[in-house]
């Protein structure tokens, strides 16, 4: 087995021992809603799409997620860099709580809000 292979193998073993696809899937539900919360809450949300832990909140098409990178930084949240420019991608670890889903639904709602507040 090539050195490649026993990775995805132990990754594989440890996702089913740990039964993290299982937290995820009691935890996906509660994480839509949150995110879900954001789409109602700020104009400049379009939609919000995505499934389980994979999420992408979509701004209206005037506004580019990469302007958002420095607000995003100073309150200690990553974005990757999207596949549409007005797509904020919301991927947390597998392992996230809901405690770090509220967290992090916490820390867009201050990042949105710093954003707009100048416009």
């Amino acid at each position: 087995m090539s050195p490649r292979e026993a990775a995805a193998t132990k990754t594989l073993d440890i996702l089913h021992s740990e039964e993290i696809l299982n937290h995820v899937k009691n935890n996906a539900d509660y994480f839509y809603q949150q995110m879900q919360a954001l789409n109602d809450e700020f104009e400049i949300v379009e939609q919000v799409k995505g499934c389980g832990y994979m999420y992408g909140v979509k701004l209206v098409d005037k506004h580019d997620a990469a302007n958002l990178a420095p607000f995003a930084r100073k309150h200690g949240l990553l974005f990757r860099r999207p596949a549409e420019n007005n797509v904020i991608p919301v991927v947390p670890p597998l392992i996230s709580t809901r405690q770090d889903i509220d967290d992090i639904a916490t820390r867009l709602r201050t990042i949105l809000k710093e954003y707009i507040l100048p416009i």
